[in-house]
């Protein structure tokens, strides 16, 4: 489910993928990924729990990419126990 995710957000955006990495949160598995877009980047955090996809996405220009905004933005999502 995640890196047909992934897979589906590149294809779209007609982008081109930068990288996706495994990774996971409060031990629900997940993806980070970049995609390389027209002048832009955007930024996707997806995971699994309890058999749902929560996803969170950020876009910023080229010369805006790697900002620390993106990294407080990303760390600032929770799961919660259920």
């Amino acid at each position: 489910m995640l890196d047909g995710s992934v897979d589906g957000a590149v294809g779209n955006v007609q982008g081109k993928l930068v990288y996706a990495n495994k990774t996971e949160l409060n031990g629900s598995p997940g993806r980070e990924a970049k995609i390389e877009v027209q002048g832009a980047f955007m930024y996707m955090n997806m995971y699994v729990k309890n058999n749902a996809l929560y996803a969170i996405q950020t876009i910023c220009l080229s010369e805006n990419d790697e900002n620390e905004d993106i990294k407080k933005f990303f760390s600032s999502f929770k799961l919660n126990n259920m």
